[in-house]
């Protein structure tokens, strides 16, 4: 302790009297007796310097001075301390500590255990009755002055190595703190951080602390989060992100006991992602083509909702089921998976393949074989003779999606909370990001070697990603392997047969001399988005040195990210004017977004977005005097009510006062200022039963108006007597509406969010219970 902090005091002063059983006793006013000091072990102090020592008279200006002094002394001495008895009282205008007992933690005796009967294996007696302590008091002075010191233990002390077990000696540092918290975000295991925090002190025994105090501390950071409950800590972890992200968005669905089903969100960037190849369902835009397995739910749900999408199967869980469908097969025969697979992947046109199935079940007696014909009636979901013309991506297969599930695995466990899921799912996000951005930085940054710099592999080169052009340079030199043949010419149409000699198939491919197009019936640039080697074939012939445009997908070249596709996606029919401000005002957002971050970077464009602002301010506003009075007002409504709820998510939703959207929340009033001790659960628990039974007998001998008069503690008035005016009043904080008036049908499209069923046959006994369920509040 420094001398700026404690001070040795030699005059003498009066004390005012302990009572620890009356805390408003009078004041006692006595002659301040002599100071206790029992120092009669000299082999303690020993080894220990003098001014590590307490002494009488010494003066600290916080309770908490006191006992970090106490505590560092017992750490040389070897022993750990707690807090004790004490007396607190106002003084200065403030209530604190007038006298405080720290003491040895082997200081009493265990009393009794209630729960002797039920417990085996008691912990072991770490009391042993020993008498070392130092107390400490204020009450005639303004700073805290030790009056008694107790240095005698009753127990052996600790050695220097094994003080870090001492539990007041063990505590885990700021910096400390710090760094497991981005342990574990980074998902470090706590054995792996600990390890790595004792090495760069010299060991686990100059760390301060032990892994169980490690694990500890990460528990209660979890408990602390999740304050508010499982759905409560996600909520708030979701708003709080939105308010860091204007075009965050998420949804949550919930079933009639509102308990969450379904959780869609979606950031900014992934947003961006999707208006740049649209691999998801979003802004109204429906993909063009979902694998799946054998699903019936699935299958019917999809059929259902997006009817226009092309709904394939899995070709990989197909040969999983057909493996145990036709074990027997598959094992008598050694050629029969070479058919299968033929009858899947190498026929270009229906009536092959129709040809080929039947071949290949007179050939192995399969005609009556079930699951073959349950698999035949789905052949337009799994052959891809049905499926070429459909952009897949070159994906026949759902391992893009199994390859990502063994991803996630890599970063959360199946016993992680919601709100440790949604920590640990961004930290897989933003190292898929990283990966992305390496590889455009590789792709802009070099060039892939060629072995022949031939024309069109340069220009391929210089416009597709490294990953698309080892696709596409595969191609091209297959087609030193294909034979061609001319079968004849209609108008500027030429049309070849092209044989390919490893699978001795034949492709027929036209070229239009006029139009410049090639089309082959493999249909591989429909199906993946590259040209062929048979069109390539072709195109050799035609002299072509160059990737014609027209088969240059952007979604595979270096600049996929250059540009927006959002104006593609902007809703241009005929629509209701007020139903469409929300979403037009989310669009010119998002876009401007992108403007503003673009312009700012240099002088020269921040001024021309000034100029180019202006001026589309001016026509907006021209344009919008030629509107009515009325529409004029309702959209500039709505708006603001956008643009209103659009800055609202900007305040911060963690601070002290602001409430969690979407759940209620029971305010937990702690035992301030007073000596009552904390309640249990069992013990709430069982006092409510008794207050239940209490008031349930109390309830039987009340008249039908009292009960009435009961009901109002909930929010609820008198439903008997109510008129339809006082009653809707009432329920509005509930989102009711006119019930009296409403159709069995209307009232169900109202309530639809809070999950009710048929109003009407409510009785009267249900309707309080309806007033208790909660509305969670989806937020777009």
């Amino acid at each position: 302790m420094s001398d700026s902090n404690y001070h040795t005091k030699t005059d003498s002063q009066s004390v005012r009297k302990l009572n620890f059983e009356d805390e408003d006793s009078p004041l006692v006013i006595v002659e301040q007796p002599e100071p206790i000091s029992i120092d009669s072990n000299d082999k303690i102090h020993a080894n220990v310097e003098e001014e590590v020592i307490p002494k009488l008279g010494i003066e600290f200006e916080t309770e908490q001075d006191a006992y970090d002094f106490y505590n560092s002394y017992a750490r040389v001495v070897g022993f750990s301390i707690r807090r004790s008895k004490g007396h607190k009282g106002d003084k200065d205008g403030s209530r604190k500590w007038l006298d405080r007992v720290f003491c040895c933690s082997c200081e009493g005796i265990r009393g009794n255990d209630k729960r002797d009967d039920n417990v085996k294996c008691h912990r072991p007696e770490t009391r042993c009755g020993c008498k070392a302590e130092m107390k400490i008091s204020c009450r005639y002075s303004e700073k805290y002055c030790v009056v008694k010191f107790v240095s005698e233990h009753t127990h052996v002390l600790a050695s220097p190595r094994k003080r870090i077990f001492l539990r007041s000696q063990r505590s885990i540092n700021p910096a400390q703190a710090v760094e497991a918290e981005l342990a574990d975000s980074s998902g470090i295991a706590p054995r792996a951080s600990v390890g790595l925090m004792a090495r760069r002190v010299g060991g686990l025994d100059n760390l301060g602390f032990i892994p169980e105090d490690y694990n500890n501390y990460l528990r209660t950071r979890r408990t602390e989060e999740m304050k508010n409950g499982d759905t409560g800590g996600l909520l708030e972890y979701l708003q709080r992100m939105q308010s860091e992200d204007l075009n965050f968005s998420y949804a949550i669905q919930v079933d009639l006991d509102d308990l969450i089903t379904n959780i869609f969100w979606a950031d900014g960037r992934m947003k961006l992602d999707y208006e740049y190849f649209g691999d998801k369902a979003m802004f109204g835009k429906k993909p063009q083509t979902i694998l799946t397995d054998q699903d019936a739910a699935m299958a019917k749900a999809l059929a259902s909702q997006w009817p226009e999408t092309h709904h394939r199967l899995c070709v990989w869980h197909m040969y999983q089921n057909a493996a145990k469908n036709l074990k027997e097969v598959f094992g008598r025969y050694n050629t029969f998976a070479g058919d299968f697979s033929s009858c899947v992947y190498d026929h270009d046109y229906e009536d092959d393949f129709l040809d080929a199935w039947d071949n290949m079940l007179d050939k192995y007696d399969l005609k009556n074989n079930s699951w073959l014909q349950r698999q035949f009636e789905l052949r337009e979901k799994w052959a891809l003779v049905y499926g070429r013309k459909t952009f897949c991506a070159d994906m026949s297969t759902t391992q893009r999606s199994e390859s990502m599930n063994s991803q996630i695995k890599r970063y959360i466990t199946y016993n992680y909370d919601l709100l440790r899921f949604f920590h640990h799912f961004q930290r897989l996000v933003d190292d898929r990001r990283f990966e992305e951005l390496r590889a455009d930085f590789k792709a802009t940054q070099s060039k892939p070697s060629l072995e022949y710099p031939v024309e069109i592999l340069k220009h391929a080169a210089s416009v597709y990603t490294p990953a698309v052009f080892k696709l596409f340079n595969r191609e091209l030199w297959l087609t030193w392997d294909c034979e061609l043949h001319k079968e004849g010419e209609v108008g500027s149409v030429v049309i070849y047969k092209v044989i390919s000699p490893r699978k001795s198939r034949q492709h027929i491919v036209q070229f239009d001399s006029l139009a410049s197009t090639v089309m082959c019936s493999c249909n591989k640039f429909e199906f993946v988005g590259i040209l062929c080697a048979h069109a390539l074939k072709v195109l050799s012939l035609q002299n072509c040195k160059r990737v014609p445009n027209q088969y240059i997908l952007k979604r595979w070249t270096k600049d996929a990210k250059v540009g927006s596709t959002m104006k593609n996606y902007m809703h241009v029919g005929p629509h209701d004017q007020n139903a469409d401000v929300g979403s037009r005002y989310k669009v010119l957002l998002k876009l401007y977004s992108n403007l503003a971050a673009r312009a700012a970077l240099t002088d020269e464009t921040f001024r021309i977005s000034l100029d180019a602002h202006e001026s589309t301010l001016n026509k907006v506003e021209a344009n919008l005097k030629n509107l009515s009075i009325e529409e004029s007002t309702v959209g500039s409504t709505h708006f603001k009510s956008k643009a209103q709820q659009a800055n609202d998510n900007m305040q911060p939703t963690n601070c002290e006062g602001n409430k969690i959207k979407g759940i209620k929340l029971k305010g937990r009033q702690a035992c301030v200022g007073t000596s009552r001790r904390r309640k249990g659960a069992l013990e709430k628990a069982t006092r409510k039963r008794k207050r239940q039974t209490k008031a349930s007998s109390h309830i039987q001998q009340l008249t039908p108006e009292d009960s009435m008069r009961n009901l109002n503690t909930p929010g609820f008035t008198d439903m008997l007597n109510l008129t339809q005016e006082d009653s809707m009043g009432n329920l509005n904080t509930l989102g009711f509406t006119d019930m009296l008036n409403l159709t069995q049908e209307d009232s169900m499209g109202n309530l639809n969010t809070l999950g009710f069923t048929d109003m009407l046959n409510l009785t009267q006994a249900q309707l309080p219970k309806v007033g208790n369920q909660r509305n969670y509040e989806d937020v777009e």
